[in-house]
C-alpha cells in the first residue's frame, strides 16, 4: 500500500497577519498532514506574534528569518530547506506564496502517487526544459545575457553549458528532500558560487539559479502533476473562474489572490470551502438556531459551539477565547438579575 509522502510548506509572508492566518486555515483544512513552515520575510518583526495559536494549526515560525527583497528570494527557500532538514523530516517542500491558496484536498497524496518509483527528483515545476535563446520569459532572458559570467562555473558539470538556464514559476514549485541537502551544501561549500551570487544581476534568482543548479547536479526537473492553469503572474481571476477551477481535480492552488481578507475572492473561496471550518455533522456547519426539545437539546441550555460557528463568518471579529469569554460574562450577567431577564 503506497504511504503518502511527509510534505512541508514553505509560506513566505510579510504583510497583514490576518492573511497569513488566512492562508494557514486554508491549508490546515485542506492538508491536516502537512507541515506548515512561516517565513517572514518583511520589515516588521513582529508580524507572526500577536497570541495567534500557531501550533494549534501545526504552522512552525522560523526561528531566524532574514528580510528578503523581491526578485532574490532564493535565501528564502534555503533557508527553509535548511530548518525542514534539521527540524521537520519530509520528503517534499512546497513553496507558497503569501497571496497563493489551496483550492482542494489530496494534494500530498497526488505528489506521492506522481513521485512512486521515480529516482532522482529535484524538483518539479511548470517549466523542465532548458529556457533558449528565444525564450519569452523575462528572468530567463536576463540570465541569458550572463551566461560569460557563468560559463567557468558551468563547465566545471557535465554538459554544463547546455543546462543554462532552466526557469520555473515559483509559487507551488516542488523540491524534494535530496534536492534541498544538495543545493543547501552547495550554497554553503561552494566558493566560486558564493561569489557569482554577490556579482550576478539576475533577477527572480529562486526562478532561475536553483532549477539550473538542480540540473547541473543531475537532478530530474519534472512538470509538476497539479495544474498551473491558475497560477499567474499578477492576472485578477473573477468567482466564475474559480468555480471553473474548483470543479476540476487537477487544480490545487490559485495564485495570486489579493492580501486583503475582505477581497472578494478569498472571500469567494471560503464560502466555497465552508470557511475553513471542520463540519460538525453529515457536512454541514451547526446552526445557530434555537434548537427545541425535539433536536435532542434542553432549550434552557446556552450551546456555544453554534454561536463561535457562526461568529467565524464575520470578518474580523473575535478570537475564540475572547468569544467564549463573553458568552460566558453575558450567560452571567443575564442568570443574576431577577426575573424577567
Amino acid at each position: 500500500m503506497m504511504t503518502t509522502i511527509r510534505n512541508v510548506y514553505a509560506c513566505l509572508v510579510h504583510e497583514r497577519q490576518e492573511c497569513v492566518v488566512d492562508l494557514v486555515r486554508n491549508l490546515r483544512y485542506l492538508d491536516p498532514d502537512s507541515h506548515i513552515l512561516l517565513y517572514n520575510g518583511g520589515g516588521d518583526p513582529a508580524l507572526l506574534d500577536g497570541g495567534f495559536p500557531w501550533d494549534n494549526y501545526r504552522a512552525v515560525v522560523h526561528p531566524r528569518p532574514r528580510a528578503m527583497a523581491w526578485g532574490r528570494l532564493h535565501d528564502f527557500a534555503l533557508d527553509c530547506m535548511r530548518f525542514a532538514l534539521d527540524e521537520l523530516p519530509f520528503d517534499t517542500l512546497t513553496v507558497v506564496d503569501s497571496d497563493q491558496l489551496a483550492l482542494r484536498a489530496g494534494y500530498a497524496a497526488r505528489l506521492s502517487r506522481f513521485l512512486a518509483g521515480q529516482q532522482g527528483v529535484g524538483m518539479l515545476g511548470n517549466s523542465p526544459a532548458p529556457q533558449t535563446w528565444n525564450t519569452h520569459i523575462a528572468p530567463a532572458k536576463s540570465a541569458l545575457r550572463e551566461v560569460e559570467l557563468w560559463r567557468p562555473f558551468l563547465r566545471r558539470f557535465e554538459g554544463g553549458e547546455d543546462k543554462f538556464v532552466h526557469w520555473s514559476f515559483w509559487p507551488s514549485t516542488v523540491f524534494t528532500a535530496d534536492a534541498a541537502r544538495a543545493l543547501t551544501n552547495l550554497f554553503d561549500t561552494d566558493a566560486e558560487l558564493q561569489e557569482l551570487m554577490r556579482r550576478t544581476k539576475i533577477w527572480a534568482t529562486e526562478e532561475v539559479i536553483l532549477p539550473t543548479l538542480l540540473a547541473l547536479l543531475d537532478f530530474k526537473i519534472l512538470a509538476n502533476p497539479c495544474s498551473d492553469d491558475y497560477l499567474k503572474f499578477r492576472v485578477r481571476f473573477t468567482p466564475r473562474q474559480l468555480d471553473a477551477a474548483l470543479a476540476r481535480e487537477d487544480v490545487f492552488w490559485v495564485h495570486p489572490v489579493a492580501r486583503n481578507n475582505r477581497d472578494g475572492l478569498r472571500k469567494h473561496i471560503r464560502a466555497r470551502l465552508n470557511q475553513y471550518e471542520k463540519p460538525f455533522e453529515e457536512g454541514a456547519v451547526m446552526s445557530t438556531d434555537n434548537a427545541g426539545p425535539s433536536a435532542g437539546h434542553d432549550p434552557n441550555l446556552l450551546l456555544t459551539l453554534p454561536i463561535l460557528a457562526r461568529m467565524k463568518t464575520v470578518e474580523g471579529w473575535l478570537w475564540e477565547e475572547e468569544a467564549d469569554l463573553l458568552i460566558a460574562v453575558t450567560s452571567r450577567a443575564l442568570r443574576e438579575p431577577p426575573s424577567p431577564h
